[in-house]
C-alpha cells in the first residue's frame, strides 16, 4: 500500500509535486525504532538493577552478616528461606529470604487456620503469629528479611523497583 501526497497552488491547475511514502517502510522504520529503544531500555534498567545490588550487597554486608550470626545462634534450621515463584514469562524461579519462622511453620499453620484473620482461606495471616520467632519480628519489621533478593536481582530472576 503506498500512500501519495500531493500538493497545488492553485485550484484549478494540475498537482504540481508528488511524493510516493510506502506504507510498509514507514511501518518497518516505527517496528525497528521500538525494538532498538526497547532493547536500550531493557539493557539499561539490567544495568542499573546489577550497579545497585552489587553496591547495596556491599554496603549491607555487616547487616547481611549480623542476620546470619543472629539467626543461626537463635534457631535451629537453615537461614535461608526459599520458595518457588514465577517470574517473566511464566519461569518459575528461587525466591530467597531470610528465615523468619520457625521450622516447623508449615505444619503449625493448620493448626492455626482457625485463626485466620483474613475471610478467605487462599491466603494466611495474624497479627501475632506465633510460629514467627523473635529474631524474625525484627527482621520483618525492618525488611532486613527481604535483603537476600538482591541476589535474585543480580541473578536477573527480578528487578528493583520503587523507592
Amino acid at each position: 500500500m503506498e500512500f501519495t501526497h500531493m500538493s497545488s497552488n492553485t485550484f484549478n491547475q494540475p498537482f504540481a509535486t508528488q511524493a510516493k511514502v510506502n506504507s510498509t517502510d514507514m511501518f518497518t522504520r516505527k517496528v525497528c525504532f521500538d525494538i532498538l529503544s526497547g532493547q536500550l531500555h531493557r539493557l539499561s534498567k539490567r544495568l542499573l538493577d546489577i550497579i545497585v545490588a552489587f553496591t547495596a550487597m556491599v554496603l549491607l554486608l555487616p547487616v547481611f552478616f549480623g542476620a546470619i550470626v543472629t539467626i543461626k545462634l537463635t534457631s535451629p534450621g537453615s537461614v535461608f528461606f526459599k520458595q518457588t515463584r514465577v517470574g517473566k514469562n511464566a519461569k518459575p524461579f528461587q525466591l530467597w529470604k531470610f528465615r523468619s519462622m520457625y521450622i516447623d511453620a508449615e505444619q503449625r499453620k493448620q493448626d492455626l487456620m482457625a485463626l485466620n484473620d483474613l475471610e478467605n482461606n487462599l491466603l494466611f495471616k495474624m497479627k501475632n503469629d506465633p510460629r514467627i520467632t523473635p529474631i524474625g519480628q525484627f527482621i520483618r519489621k525492618y525488611s532486613i528479611d527481604e535483603l537476600p533478593q538482591l541476589i535474585n536481582v543480580l541473578k536477573g530472576e527480578m528487578t528493583l523497583v520503587g523507592p
